[in-house]
């Protein structure tokens, strides 16, 4: 998961989102040959379900003060990276 964190986060905001594909994850995170095929294998399919589960884990409760969160959205493997809301609590000014 690791891994498949640093390698999503690094293109994205190298500006390579278009190389973050099922198929190349598949190669580059996940070390699977040039016969790679992501309708029989779903590795890259199953373990962003799973880092996305971890990271919600994560922000609610280690996390929970980072002012930056990351998030990937379902059926896509570009992270996005946004600030986290700040709430204010009342009769604060």
């Amino acid at each position: 998961m690791e891994r498949f964190l640093m390698v999503t986060a690094e293109r994205a905001l190298n500006g390579q989102p278009e190389s973050v594909k099922e198929y190349t994850l598949g190669r580059d995170v996940f070390d699977r040959g040039e016969n790679y095929d992501p309708r029989t294998d779903s590795i890259v399919r199953v373990e962003a379900q799973r880092l996305r589960r971890k990271l919600h884990e994560y922000y609610e409760n280690h996390g929970s003060n980072d002012p930056i969160l990351i998030e990937f959205r379902r059926g896509s493997y570009v992270p996005h990276f946004r600030y986290k809301e700040l709430h204010q609590t009342k009769g604060a000014s």
